[in-house]
């Protein structure tokens, strides 16, 4: 009988603690239940895409549709290739007849004969009498498939039976007036990433319960009547940014107070029980609209600590709730680009492990071209601090093995990367306009000056710079915020508007033949570049800029910048003017800005030397610029 009490007691206080983990509260709405967790590992968006294409089409076509082989040779004589009637819109039309989606041409088949007329070999259409040698079956291909809606796909083997560098043999296939470009160094950025490198300042907008209570941290208790933006307008704030030139908008759909800013079916926590729109509102909804209409695209934060649902604390729970919370956003919201998940967590929060991998997979299973924002990844990496500032050496590699969420100890190490790190996961630099990250009556923006610092300490450091730019308890972004916001990007617009290294003579150390100087002075800055001979006998690398006709070049600011789509590599770089040495620095990235401390330099050549590089340097582009804000007191009109 006393074990059967002692029993009993145990499984009251169980039970009690759990009734009280698991209380019932207003915003639990067990009315909808949650999914259950997924089983890893989960398809991504474009494998569940070309999974319900069911059926695709291979479309075999070469040099060997003439030879009637199935495997050429390689010593084909590209002048059996004449298809009389070549019609592709033919091809496309038979595929849609039969509801294909996809069509995947042999660009190239083992004989190495291209379809389309590649600089690098002349065993193609280039030496064909089909079309006069100027045809090109692959765009021709491209053109008529997507004209009907059809994706397509490109084979390309490779096995080459005809190029002689297959097996290091000299022949007239080798076209050795067109080098190649050199291997690129892994880990590369995918498409997504280089994208989001390419937008340089993003905007984040803080809105909340906590506008309304002048809190940053909310306490989870707000009541949701206090949200009641009287002018909120989402087109001002689309406004604000597009006149800022910013392409990218972040919202905080749900901060760690836990409301809600679209009417959520898995909690009442939530704009359902504010007075703003009769409870029918939905600010997610007018922001990505509003976004939209303006050509920006879209990201959203999503607290994973949550100080109002009762769930948190219950690993199982919590989870199913956040990850519907998820496919709530994400399914409704199409075209997203960026996910936040904040490791931002108080010191008496409740124990909680956030099932980060099956959120992750689901991100990008239900999105094709986002980005995930953590400490860790595993696109975007936190820089470490919300200064706008990250490390004077800053690699956009790193080893995600070693990085952890919300783990403090690891700040130094987000900040400058890893020259040895296996994953590209290039940095954020999140800072806000003001003091504080939500908007506070008593705060003001930062001066033009600091902002300017933070550009230079941001984007001039490989990183990208997330603005906060708060709405105000109107639902407006404020007058004088978006005032400073506009004479930010006046004042960038005005130091970069003109690049004297374009009108300079551009002297190098050597070139990898069709990657020289000029490559550098051109209007592409990321596939465009020089770099010099793999074998050129140089310890440094050196690029010389010359001021025509003997004169005096003025700047303050140097850019430098890499073809990141092929790797980061430089690990140090120097700078002369006149032979004096102005700068002495490390990386360099998508892009490195050198604010010059002498305020103003006068030079004739400057020179930069590449003392230490993973690989051959790929240098997309030089600059030189004069900014009239550095030590000075001018303004901007």
């Amino acid at each position: 009988m006393v074990r059967f009490r002692l029993w009993w007691c145990s499984l009251l206080i169980t039970f009690t603690v759990l009734f009280q983990e698991l209380r019932f509260c207003s915003g639990w709405n067990v009315q909808t239940p949650t999914p259950p967790l997924p089983i890893l590992p989960l398809p991504t968006y474009s494998q569940i895409k070309w999974q319900q294409r069911e059926i695709i089409m291979f479309l075999h076509f070469g040099v060997n549709t003439f030879t009637d082989r199935e495997w050429g040779t390689g010593q084909e004589n590209p002048a059996i290739f004449n298809p009389t009637s070549l019609n592709t819109t033919q091809w496309a039309t038979v595929a849609a007849d039969a509801e294909i989606s996809l069509m995947i041409l042999t660009a190239k088949h083992h004989d190495g004969f291209c379809l389309w007329p590649s600089k690098y070999t002349d065993h193609s259409v280039i030496r064909s009498p089909w079309e006069g040698g100027k045809g090109d079956v692959v765009e021709d291909f491209v053109n008529a498939a997507t004209a009907k809606g059809i994706d397509v796909g490109i084979y390309l083997s490779p096995w080459d039976r005809h190029d002689p560098r297959y097996e290091l043999r000299f022949c007239s296939g080798w076209n050795v007036q067109t080098p190649t470009p050199p291997l690129p160094i892994l880990p590369l950025p995918t498409y997504s990433q280089i994208k989001w490198q390419q937008r340089e300042i993003i905007m984040f907008l803080h809105f909340g319960v906590n506008t309304f209570t002048d809190r940053e941290w909310g306490t989870g208790q707000e009541n949701p009547a206090i949200f009641n933006p009287t002018s909120l307008n989402t087109t001002q704030w689309a406004t604000v940014a597009a006149d800022a030139e910013i392409s990218l908008m972040i919202l905080t759909a749900k901060h760690h107070d836990g409301f809600c800013l679209w009417p959520s079916k898995y909690t009442d926590h939530s704009v359902i029980r504010s007075p703003w729109e009769g409870g029918k509102g939905d600010v997610v909804e007018d922001f990505v609209n509003a976004a939209t209409a303006k050509g920006i695209d879209v990201g959203i934060y999503l607290s994973p600590w949550d100080r109002h649902d009762p769930r948190y604390g219950n690993d199982l729970l919590y989870n199913q709730y956040y990850l519907a919370q998820l496919q709530e956003l994400l399914k409704k919201y199409q075209n997203v680009r960026e996910i936040w998940f904040d490791g931002a967590k108080g010191a008496q929060a409740k124990n909680m492990s956030y099932y980060f991998s099956d959120w992750f997979s689901m991100v990008k299973e239900l999105q094709s071209s986002i980005n995930i924002f953590s400490d860790a990844g595993p696109d975007v990496r936190w820089v470490g601090e919300e200064t706008g500032s990250a490390g004077y050496t800053c690699w956009s590699t790193i080893n995600r093995t070693s990085l952890s969420i919300g783990n403090s100890t690891i700040t130094p190490y987000l900040s400058s990367g890893d020259p040895k790190g296996t994953d590209w996961l290039p940095a954020e630099c999140d800072v806000s306009i003001r003091p504080g990250w939500f908007w506070h009556e008593s705060e003001s923006p930062k001066k033009l000056s600091e902002l300017l610092d933070i550009y230079y300490n941001s984007v001039g450091r490989n990183c990208v710079l997330l603005l906060n730019v708060p709405p105000n308890k109107s639902g407006l972004i404020t007058d004088v915020d978006a005032q400073r916001l506009k004479e930010f990007r006046t004042a960038i617009n005005t130091i970069f508007r003109r690049n004297l290294a374009e009108d300079c003579f551009v002297k190098v150390s050597s070139q990898r033949g069709g990657f020289g100087a000029e490559k550098m002075v051109d209007s592409d800055h990321l596939w465009s570049y020089w770099t010099p001979k793999d074998d050129d006998g140089e310890k440094d690398h050196w690029i010389e800029i010359w001021a025509r006709d003997g004169n005096f070049l003025r700047f303050n600011v140097i850019s430098i910048q890499e073809a990141i789509g092929l790797g980061q590599r430089i690990k140090r770089h120097e700078i002369y003017a006149d032979g004096k040495l102005m700068v002495k620095a490390t990386t360099v990235g998508y892009k490195r800005l050198h604010r010059l401390d002498e305020g103003e330099v006068q030079a004739r050549v400057v020179r930069i030397k590449i003392r230490e590089s993973k690989a051959v340097p790929l240098i997309s582009s030089i600059g030189l610029y004069f900014d009239p804000f550095w030590h000075s007191k001018i303004t901007v009109t």
